[in-house]
């Protein structure tokens, strides 16, 4: 362990921060991610268990065929 302190340790303190902001980088894509799968289980969960759709519309053509209310069909 040879460390070479030049400058006053300024250097490793930009180490810790950039060190830093790529950790909650990976936290920050690690709970999107985790909440992007929790998301598509409840989908599947949800129209596989209750056999309904999902209130969500996923496409137009779900909305075009569900919603009476246009009057241009």
């Amino acid at each position: 362990m040879a460390r070479r302190n030049r400058g006053g340790g300024a250097q490793h303190h930009t180490q810790n921060m950039r060190y830093g902001a790529i950790m909650f980088g990976r936290m920050v894509t690690a709970l999107i991610g985790i909440m992007v799968l929790m998301m598509i289980t409840i989908a599947i969960y949800w129209t596989q268990v209750k056999g309904e759709s999902l209130p969500i519309r996923f496409s137009v053509a779900d909305a075009d065929t569900k919603s009476p209310s246009q009057p241009n069909s």
